[in-house]
């Protein structure tokens, strides 16, 4: 009860702050200057600087990671309408529609609903959820002209980032209020009843201080349904959204205050086990999410050689299933120092202290014992970045040490290299360790899978049990690359990698019993979460990036992913672990600028067969028209999934929902800036 008022206290101040943010009134205001990708010369695009992979700025040719910048430019030139659909740009990331309102992502494999081995922020906030790990992408939605870039660490971050950054790191940055003056309005619609509409407004006030608002509301009929054929899949959404940024500069000080609140209105069909015949039906039921957050951060530059910044933010998400409701609140608050030593070192250390709190209402489907929990996690962390050969070769280590309160405390290391033999070409390598705790579905849950007829007239069932004793799962990570940019009109990337993961959770059949006294089933067929599998992964990325002619350019990716289970793996679950995310995937696209300030750009994409889940492969062309007849208006039109009237992109047994199929769509976009 203390730690809720607290968290109800600390909110209340915030939007008490905000309340006197927003009342400045605006002295200043400035359009904001569309920018042509087109324009872009690839070695600007190679030296766009990146803060993910180090927590330090630093361009992207040299980074000792693999790391992939998706641009403002090309989010807005590929047509994409949401933030998911913007991560298929960037190789090595497997993104799969599972409806219209539900999304599985993740980097390097074993992908989910729920993927819980990939970290994503925004601007440096994270959204993984602590009850079912991953992330509801239905509920971040956001104003993607409002998106500087989305900067994708593909392999472990622990070392920066901490738990659940196992696989890869997305991180989405948002652009300054600085960067955003005058006012923007967009409206779009097009097919599946699609229609979105957002306005935002951005000013300078006061002296040293800039602000933004915004507002977006987003809507997504329902799709067809894979089963029966033809049927509307009852799987719609629609979204609203509301925020501001604020940030103050003065001399070597900087202050950002920003939140959001959201609205979001959901409808799924769950499986639902019945205690009676049939003992099994379709549920139909909508519900409404509510949330926001409130971050602050204070940047101070204290010489050259040194500056530190502290960060605090609050998250609330509410989702109120009428079978299993939902709460969660984080409290976040980080201190991070860099700081240039003599010897050519170049330190980057900090400290970190996260509560979080869940808050359920179960049924006789599913339910958390304890209902209601809070946890604890404190961490620091340092990396060293030494210039062995100054200009040539570069030593990187680190390690953070993390407490948490299911597995106790965990090092994270990692060693890094990078060589130069010339200013174009950059050569690495990195060996690392990261984690992935259990979340508190896994912990505490009970979920009821099925029901049947059971012995003597009693109600079977199979019960999905939580367990207590679980450890964290762990991944040995071996990975080298290699980047250059060969002459002014080419560029590209190659990564490739060998993981050695241990300790993976999953369901494990476990003996029948009886319990007369217990609730409903009697006869209880159990599978318990444990720490069971190991599991080995290789595999290699590649894009590159060519001009053409100064108005023609076009990127290309390619990536190769091979999961292979040890011997002593489940043989139930090793296979569809495997084959739930493609071996190959490949994309191209052409950004095209015509006189006139007409746009036509086209990507396509191929995603190989997922094998666990008896899919085909399947290849989508998508295109856009785009014509901007004054620096301010803008007019656009997209065609997704060209090749074929529909398709299916992904079914995992267990998860909850109607699956559905991703059909051809068109859409009509206006945005006008002023």
């Amino acid at each position: 009860m203390g730690a809720q008022f607290r968290f109800a206290i600390a909110c209340r101040a915030a939007v008490l702050g905000l309340l006197l943010i927003v009342h400045f009134p605006p002295l200043s205001t400035a359009q904001e200057p569309p920018s042509d990708l087109a324009e872009m010369s690839i070695e600007q695009l190679m030296q766009i600087k990146v803060i993910s992979a180090g927590k330090k700025e630093q361009p992207l040719v040299d980074t000792a990671a693999a790391v992939y910048v998706i641009t403002q430019e090309e989010i807005r030139r590929s047509g994409v309408t949401s933030v998911p659909e913007a991560l298929r740009l960037a190789p090595g990331v497997q993104v799969a529609r599972i409806s219209a309102n539900s999304w599985a992502i993740t980097i390097r494999g074993f992908n989910y609903r729920y993927a819980d081995k990939l970290l994503v922020l925004l601007d440096g906030r994270t959204v993984y959820s602590p009850i079912f790990g991953g992330v509801f992408w239905e509920i971040r939605d956001l104003m993607l002209e409002d998106v500087e870039r989305i900067e994708v660490i593909r392999g472990p971050g622990g070392t920066m980032w901490g738990t659940n950054a196992m696989n890869g790191v997305i991180n989405i940055i948002t652009k300054r209020a600085r960067d955003t003056q005058g006012g923007l309005a967009t409206a779009a619609g097009g097919s599946q009843a699609y229609t979105s509409g957002a306005a935002r407004y951005g000013a300078l006030a006061g002296k040293g201080f800039a602000y933004r608002l915004y507002g977006r509301y987003s809507r997504l009929g329902d799709s067809s349904a894979l089963q029966p054929p033809g049927a509307a899949a009852y799987d719609s959404w629609q979204l609203g959204q509301m925020g501001f940024v604020g940030e103050w500069q003065r001399r070597a000080d900087a202050l950002t205050v920003s939140g959001d609140l959201f609205r979001a209105l959901e409808q799924e069909v769950l499986p639902l086990p019945l205690l009676q015949p049939p003992y099994a039906t379709g549920l139909k039921y909508d519900f409404t999410s509510r949330g926001g957050n409130l971050l602050a951060r204070w940047e101070h530059q204290s010489s050259e050689r040194s500056n530190f910044a502290i960060q605090a933010f609050y998250d609330r998400v509410d989702r109120p299933s009428p079978v299993f409701a939902t709460g969660s609140q984080v409290f976040d608050i980080d201190f991070q120092h860099r700081r240039l030593l003599p010897a050519r070192h170049e330190l980057v250390w900090g400290l970190g202290f996260r509560a979080s709190q869940s808050n359920t209402r179960g049924s006789y489907v599913m339910e958390l014992n304890p209902s209601r929990l809070t946890l604890f996690t404190v961490n620091g962390f340092f990396q060293d970045e030494i210039a062995v050969l100054p200009s040539h070769l570069w030593a990187t280590v680190g390690t953070k040490l993390e407490y948490n309160e299911y597995t106790g405390s965990e090092l994270q290391p990692n060693f890094r290299l990078r060589w130069k033999p010339h200013r174009e070409h950059t050569l690495w390598a990195a060996v690392s360790r990261a984690i992935t705790i259990p979340n508190d579905f896994q912990v505490l849950a009970r979920r009821l899978e099925a029901t049947f007829p059971g012995p003597a007239g009693m109600l079977g069932g199979v019960v999905l049990m939580g367990s207590r004793d679980l450890q964290e799962q762990s991944l040995l990570a071996y990975e080298f690359g290699y980047r250059a940019q060969p002459s002014p009109n080419t560029a590209f990337d190659v990564a490739g990698f060998y993981n050695i993961y241990h300790d993976f959770i999953n369901a494990w059949p476990g003996q029948p019993l009886i319990d007369p006294s217990g609730p409903p089933p009697q006869f209880v067929i159990p599978a318990y979460f444990r720490n069971n599998t190991a599991t080995r992964t290789y595999g290699a990325e590649f894009s590159a990036s060519q001009a053409l002619v100064p108005v023609w350019k076009f990127s290309a990716s390619y990536t190769w992913l091979v999961i292979r289970p040890y011997p002593l793996d489940d043989p139930w679950e090793a296979p569809f672990r495997a084959g739930d995310s493609p071996r190959n995937q490949f994309q191209v696209h052409s950004y095209l600028s015509l006189p006139h300030k007409v746009e036509f750009d086209t990507g396509l994409y191929y995603v190989s067969p997922l094998s666990a889940q008896f899919l085909p492969a399947y290849t989508r062309v998508d295109t856009r028209l785009g014509w901007r007849p004054s620096q301010g208006l803008e007019f656009s039109l997209g065609l997704q999934n060209l090749l074929q009237p529909r398709h299916v992109e992904f079914i995992s047994p267990s998860e909850w929902g109607q699956h559905a199929q991703v059909g051809r769509s068109a859409y009509g976009k206006i945005t006008w800036r002023f």
